[in-house]
């Protein structure tokens, strides 16, 4: 017998991570490629709450951090958008 185990190619962007550590949301992006994101944090609405402009995405892990402010408890979304792709991400802040 023979077991052929195929795991599918991780190639591109993806955000990995998304958590809020007490003062900062932060952000684990993998990449197979050097880009440029802009990173978004949006409310459940929709509303754009605050955005962080031309983030270089380094190719392995980029850890990125957006400060929360005054934000209230609840649930987000973390949005990496450029004129190739968007990914967008859940997180809860605390």
């Amino acid at each position: 017998w023979s077991v052929l185990l195929t795991t599918p190619l991780m190639a591109g962007i993806q955000i990995v991570s998304a958590y809020d550590d007490g003062e900062t949301l932060n952000v684990l992006v993998s990449s197979s490629f050097d880009a440029v994101h802009d990173v978004a944090l949006i409310d459940v609405q929709g509303k754009i709450l605050a955005t962080q402009f031309s983030q270089k995405i380094n190719t392995g892990i980029t850890h990125l951090r957006m400060a929360k402010g005054t934000l209230a408890m609840g649930m987000y979304v973390v949005r990496l958008s450029n004129s190739e792709q968007v990914l967008t991400r859940k997180v809860q802040l605390h």
